[in-house]
């Protein structure tokens, strides 16, 4: 799968996802890739790098991108049928 099926099969599935998705469907995945765009948004802006906590907090902005990425990373392999992007 290319980058750019990944890329219009996020589309897709923000377009026919509902606003009531559950929370491992594709509406909530696309909401958090958006969050971490917003995240990654303010670090930029902002001239910081991510905010991390010691311990680690479900809040922290590495670990809300990472997840989101790592959920989006799934969600193209199970469309492109198991195969790795």
């Amino acid at each position: 799968m290319s980058v750019e099926d990944g890329f219009a099969f996020l589309q897709v599935a923000r377009a026919d996802a509902p606003a009531s998705a559950s929370p491992h469907g594709s509406g909530a995945l696309v909401v958090k890739l958006q969050e971490a765009r917003r995240r990654i948004s303010a670090m930029a802006r902002e001239g910081r790098g991510p905010r991390m906590s010691i311990p680690a907090q479900p809040t922290d902005d590495d670990l809300q991108i990472c997840s989101a990425l790592d959920e989006a990373i799934e969600a193209l392999r199970q469309n492109a049928g198991g195969q790795r992007p």
